[in-house]
């Protein structure tokens, strides 16, 4: 996994001034482990750099999890649509081969990366490679959606089955 050169500054910044335990709101190669609360927290000792993945990652992995353990997950695909970001341009703005990342970002829906497929497969390694996905970003300034298509193994009738 390919992580922004921020994030990698920002998890190392932390032990080097001395904090005893860290806790990152983003996927990170310099986690000890990555956690969403629900779908793998028993994983949790004492490690002290911890990823909280992202928050697209955290709305699928209990979903995920409880799909698997109830029905048996087989395969998905999940489309993400979320809110711009500062590292998005505000106007058309010829940025390099990637064309639609020269989208002004309060104007155009533009196709881009995710990160929460990768991080589902570390919080979740048996359902490895049975989630695929893309993301949206939109000209507003909060919002995050998450769709999930979803083939499973058994079928899902809620009253043969009980939560706990």
């Amino acid at each position: 996994m390919h992580w922004k050169s921020e994030r990698v500054q920002f998890s190392s910044a932390g032990p080097r001034s001395g904090a005893k335990r860290m806790l990152i709101s983003s996927g990170s190669e310099h986690a000890d482990v990555t956690v969403a609360l629900g779908a793998n927290d028993h994983v949790l000792q004492d490690q002290r750099i911890i990823s909280n993945g992202t928050c697209t990652t955290n709305t699928l992995a209990l979903l995920l999890r409880v799909l698997n353990d109830a029905f048996g997950f087989l395969a998905g695909y999940m489309t993400t649509i979320q809110c711009y970001t500062g590292g998005q341009l505000p106007a058309d703005t010829p940025r390099g081969s990637v064309l639609e990342s020269n989208r002004a970002a309060a104007l155009s829906m533009v196709p881009t990366t995710m990160s929460a497929a990768s991080l589902i497969y570390i919080i979740l390694p048996k359902l490895a490679m049975r989630v695929k996905g893309c993301a949206v970003r939109v000209p507003t300034f909060n919002f995050s959606a998450a769709d999930l298509m979803r083939q499973l193994a058994s079928k899902a009738d809620v009253s043969a089955h009980t939560m706990t």
